[in-house]
């Protein structure tokens, strides 16, 4: 009996670290939606990402979501560069470490950087679904503003004094991964940036103006990328009312870059033939300048319709970009700027030719100056 005892044991052993091996051998569940935050403060944003997790963390505090993850990408100053995963469970939110990496300077800001971070992002949290949150300084696809205004050059992201050419960051997002991009930076809603980005996602949400300093308030916006059918138009809505009764105001748009080929296709139709603006005092602009004749982005849709020479271009291009522009919103003025209600298409653009000489031969790199403007 003794010996059939320690046989039943031993095999009753066997099958347990059988089982064991078989649910180790199981694929990891995948989560239902992933979001990304790249996380970009060693700039003068430093200390506003200490303020923006902290808003993460009270967001999760309240709502568990097993089958949704928050990952940020965080490099500030005194801190090496990490890969971090914010979580609650029974209510006890935590913040792991996933990896560190290296610690140059401006790395951050490189293609290699961001692609690498992308790949682990994918290791580390396999998932049906992602969405990408664009956190640090930013001017569009812009070399830099103005430099007779003394402004610091910037596209996305400033690391140390190194930046990322929208190119670059295009290139460095891999197709097929983000359902939306929500650029939570400073005049990134453009038309050059939006159909920059056009293969790289269904949806992108940006400001044609600046943002605020304290950004997207997370504690209230995270729940909602959580939603099983998440609702960017509802995340908008509640930034535009965080900011609704603030000084600076805000402006945001939503584009279906599913429908940015058929607009380009129109606005390469309208530049062929395009009649010479004699002035751009009239034109809506969405930057601050001490210079007042010194200006960069101006509304997209009021100039597109001013150089169009064919009534029925116009016609065509109003269905194209009432199309691509699924949601816009504005307060009345953003940093003092007027906003004018009737002529805000959600888009800014810039005016080839009319730019400093760097910004115009990068402008000429770009997807929207070689399909629709070049000759």
């Amino acid at each position: 009996m003794r010996i059939l005892t320690h046989i039943f044991a031993f095999l009753a052993m066997v099958a347990l670290c059988s089982s064991c091996n078989d649910k180790k051998d199981e694929p990891e569940v995948l989560a239902k939606r992933t979001i990304v935050v790249y996380m970009v403060a060693t700039n003068s944003m430093s200390g506003q990402d200490n303020t923006d997790i902290a808003e993460m963390k009270t967001a999760l505090s309240g709502y568990s979501r097993g089958d949704c993850r928050l990952i940020l990408y965080r490099v500030s100053y005194n801190l090496a560069p990490q890969l971090l995963e914010i979580s609650s469970k029974n209510d006890i939110v935590t913040t792991a470490t996933l990896k560190t990496y290296s610690e140059e300077q401006s790395a951050s800001v490189t293609k290699q950087r961001f692609s690498e971070v992308m790949a682990d992002v994918k290791a580390f949290a396999p998932s049906d679904d992602y969405g990408l949150v664009l956190w640090s300084h930013a001017a569009g696809w812009a070399n830099s503003l103005p430099k007779s205004v003394g402004a610091r050059p910037r596209y996305f992201g400033i690391d140390y004094n190194a930046t990322m050419p929208i190119d670059s960051l295009a290139d460095a997002i891999p197709a097929g991964m983000f359902s939306f991009i929500y650029a939570d930076a400073c005049y990134m809603g453009g038309i050059e940036v939006a159909y920059q980005l056009r293969n790289k996602t269904r949806y992108f949400v940006g400001s044609p103006a600046e943002i605020p300093y304290d950004g997207m308030p997370y504690d209230v916006t995270i729940p909602l990328f959580f939603e099983d059918n998440v609702s960017l138009s509802k995340i908008c809505d509640k930034v535009y009312e965080y900011y609704r009764n603030s000084t600076s105001g805000v402006a945001l748009s939503i584009v279906d870059c599913a429908k940015l080929d058929a607009l380009a296709a129109v606005c390469r139709d309208i530049h062929s033939t395009a009649k010479e603006l004699e002035s751009a005092a009239d034109l809506q602009y969405y930057n601050r300048a001490p210079i007042t004749s010194v200006r960069l982005f101006y509304d997209f849709g009021q100039y597109t319709r001013m150089i169009a020479g064919d009534d029925s271009l116009v016609e065509q291009f109003n269905v194209a970009l009432d199309d691509a522009v699924i949601y816009k919103i504005s307060t009345p003025s953003v940093f003092g700027i007027s906003i004018n209600a009737d002529t805000f298409s959600g888009l800014s653009t810039s005016i080839y030719g009319t730019n400093a000489a760097d910004n115009d031969a990068y402008y000429e790199t770009l997807d929207w100056y070689r399909d629709v403007i070049k000759k």
